[in-house]
C-alpha cells in the first residue's frame, strides 16, 4: 500500500490558507480517482484499489503542528513503511507556485514534518513541497503561512495543485526517482 498524507489544518477557517495545500492536493486526487472520504480519530482517509495496488489518501485533523500523531497511527494502522508514505507540504522557501519533490531530508523549519520525523523515528520518507512564497519583509511566517492567497497568485496556486497532483500520481506509478526527474525541473 501507498499513503499520501497531505498536510493542513481542519476547519473552514484554514481552507484557503498557505498552509493547507497538502489538503488541496489530496482532495485533488481523491476527485480524480473518485475516492470517498471516512473519518477516522485522527485524520480523514480514503482507500483506493488501483491496478498497482491500494493508495490511502490522508488528510490529518490533528492540527499542523501534531501531524506525527496521525501519520504514526497511519503507519502502525496499516503496518506500513515509512518509504511508502509521501507527505505533500507548504514551503515557504519555494517560490510560489514551484513544487520539488525529495526521497528524504530535514524538516526544512516546517513544524508539520517536524512532528511527523519525531513521532515516526525517521527523516526517511519522501516529500513534495508546494511553494508559498517567503512571508513579506518584517512579517510574521505564522501568519503569512495562515492568510489567504492574494487573486493575483490564484492562478499560479491552482496550477501548482494540479501539478503536485501529477507528481504525486507518476510517484505512485513510476517511483520518486521519475517523480524528481519529472517535476523539480
Amino acid at each position: 500500500m501507498k499513503v499520501v498524507v497531505g498536510l493542513g489544518n481542519p476547519g473552514s477557517e484554514y481552507a484557503h490558507t498557505r498552509h493547507n495545500l497538502g489538503y488541496r492536493v489530496v482532495d485533488l486526487l481523491a476527485e480524480r480517482l473518485k475516492g470517498t472520504w471516512s473519518e477516522s480519530a485522527w485524520y480523514f482517509f480514503c482507500r483506493i484499489e488501483k491496478r498497482s495496488g491500494a493508495l490511502l489518501l490522508v488528510k490529518p485533523v490533528t492540527f499542523m503542528n501534531r501531524s506525527g500523531v496521525a501519520v504514526a497511527d497511519v503507519q502502525d494502522r496499516f503496518d506500513l513503511d515509512i518509504g511508502d508514505v509521501l507527505v505533500v507540504v507548504d514551503d515557504v522557501h519555494l517560490d510560489p507556485g514551484r513544487i520539488r519533490l525529495r526521497r528524504g531530508g530535514s524538516d526544512g523549519g516546517h513544524n508539520g514534518l517536524g512532528s511527523i520525523m519525531d513521532c515516526v523515528g525517521s527523516e526517511a520518507f519522501p516529500r513534495l513541497r508546494v511553494g508559498v512564497g517567503a512571508p513579506p519583509e518584517g512579517a510574521d511566517r505564522i501568519e503569512h503561512v495562515l492568510s489567504r492567497f492574494e487573486d493575483d497568485e490564484s492562478d499560479v496556486m491552482d496550477a501548482a495543485v494540479r501539478d503536485a497532483a501529477d507528481g504525486v500520481e507518476c510517484w505512485l506509478e513510476y517511483g520518486i526517482d521519475e517523480a524528481m526527474n519529472t517535476y523539480n525541473s
